[in-house]
């Protein structure tokens, strides 16, 4: 007699997706406390690994999700947290990618700060999905999305704080538009961030 075969983890498989957006930030925070311009395109080829690993389980995720009769939340829910997760990975890469393409050759401190807000939001994310199984008989993950929520508040004074300054004395026109857009770039990781902490909490909020 044949047993049965052991079904899809979702939430197992969301907490992976979270655990490659972190090695992604840990990534960029690492190439940006020690900026080295020459080793950024090495840097780059990496953050592109991750990013293909953490597509590999999105895609895990939508091939069980398109076999499966049923799921453990509802099926849109599904897909739309999975590409939001996925959405967060590459964000983060494409501000390496940024760096790379302006052939930026230092990083201001304003920077470096709002990678390290990102690298805690992210870090927040992966805690509240670790809990995300639990989510009805605990408020753990509730608590973990407040703080996502906060670090892009965060974030976005900081991001208005340092284009306000860059515009204050502009020396050089070519490093305004340079670090104007990987500027946004590092403010579409926090809102990455939150919108999947907004999805996060609106299933809780469905299935509660």
């Amino acid at each position: 007699m044949f047993g049965k075969s052991k079904r899809f983890d979702y939430f197992e498989a969301f907490r992976r997706q979270a655990e490659f957006a972190c090695l992604e930030a840990d990534l960029l925070a690492a190439i940006v406390d020690t900026y080295d311009p020459d080793t950024i395109f090495e840097k780059l080829t990496e953050a592109h690994r991750i990013e293909h690993d953490a597509d590999q389980v999105n895609h895990e995720i939508y091939t069980n999700l398109a076999g499966e009769f049923v799921a453990p939340l509802e099926r849109e829910d599904i897909s739309d947290l999975a590409l939001d997760l996925d959405n967060v990975t590459d964000s983060i890469e494409d501000v390496i990618q940024h760096l790379y393409m302006y052939n930026i050759k230092e990083v201001p401190q304003q920077a470096c700060d709002v990678v390290e807000v990102i690298r805690q939001a992210v870090r927040a994310l992966r805690d509240a999905l670790v809990d995300f199984p639990t989510f009805k008989r605990s408020t753990a993950t509730l608590g973990h999305l407040v703080d996502v929520n906060t670090l892009e508040e965060r974030g976005d004074e900081l991001y208005t704080k340092a284009i306000h300054q860059l515009f204050s004395n502009p020396t050089d026109p070519y490093l305004v538009i340079a670090w104007d857009k990987v500027y946004r770039k590092l403010e579409g990781c926090c809102d990455a961030c939150e919108h999947v902490a907004d999805v996060v909490q609106t299933i809780i909020m469905k299935n509660s």
